[in-house]
């Protein structure tokens, strides 16, 4: 039994390795996959935030009853 495990050790050695490289390779890939999301996620919520602020500045600048006057006046979506 030794005998075959010291012709095979080596063998088995490179296969462990090459495994352990598939798998470290395939949770890389997901971690990397899951920081693309987050960053696109995040990318979004800026975007949503810029708009917000945005409207925000617009409504501030039109003059008292404005913002009625024109919701009044663009009711439909267009």
């Amino acid at each position: 039994m030794s005998m075959i495990l010291s012709e095979m050790g080596p063998a088995l050695a490179v296969i462990a390795t090459l495994l352990a490289g598939v798998v470290g390779a395939y949770f890389r890939g997901k971690a990397d996959a899951r920081a693309e999301v987050d960053a696109k996620t995040n990318q979004q919520a800026a975007n949503a935030a810029k708009e917000i602020r945005n409207v925000e500045v617009e409504i501030d600048r039109l003059p008292d009853g404005g913002a009625a006057d024109q919701l009044k006046r663009d009711w439909l979506r267009k």
